[in-house]
């Protein structure tokens, strides 16, 4: 007589189950999370944070953050907030959140006393959970109560659709300056 098959084992532990030959077989675990990571737009695996926040040739703020954002992140996105829009020109930034993870309420914080006094144009976000999605929104609603300035903030599936829309705000942005000039 054949021995029944094994079942799948369940287990909470480190080692799902047994393999031929008495291994054991790693489970899923999970990582600790890590730290925010900021990364370049073109490649998001570059650890080198001053090229994560950068200007492109369009003049748009791109960043591409990877992992939860911390109060260090959230200083170092508003400090190039403020930089451009010191400088006179739109503020308008791209943001990838593909690897976003959560943004702690310190780091909001951070971020709503850090861009005071900021002027923004527009904000599109591409490639964000539901949960940044809902977070990003109330922090952005957070700043906009804080310096009493309204501006457009949307989310994108691609990067392409979020830089096109910017593009469209920009322009639309100097053809109202050029009539009021």
């Amino acid at each position: 007589m054949r021995s029944p098959e094994p079942r799948p084992t369940r287990s909470i532990g480190r080692f799902a189950g047994r393999r031929a030959g008495g291994v054991r077989e790693r489970a899923n675990v999970v990582p600790p999370r890590k730290r925010a990571t900021v990364h370049a737009m073109s490649d998001p695996r570059i650890d080198d944070a001053s090229r994560a926040l950068c200007e492109d040739a369009e003049g748009i703020l791109c960043t591409a953050i990877e992992g939860d954002i911390s109060d260090d992140t959230a200083r170092a996105i508003a400090a190039a907030c403020r930089r451009l829009s010191e400088s006179g020109r739109a503020v308008l930034v791209l943001s990838d959140a593909r690897r976003t993870g959560t943004i702690s309420a310190s780091a909001r914080k951070v971020m709503a006393e850090e861009l005071r006094g900021v002027r923004f144009d527009a904000i599109a976000v591409f490639g964000a959970s539901f949960a940044v999605r809902v977070v990003s929104t109330l922090a952005a609603k957070s700043v906009q109560i804080l310096t009493r300035q309204s501006y457009p903030v949307e989310f994108f599936e691609t990067e392409g659709e979020a830089r096109a829309w910017l593009l469209s705000q920009r322009d639309a942005l100097r053809a109202t300056r050029r009539r009021g000039a």
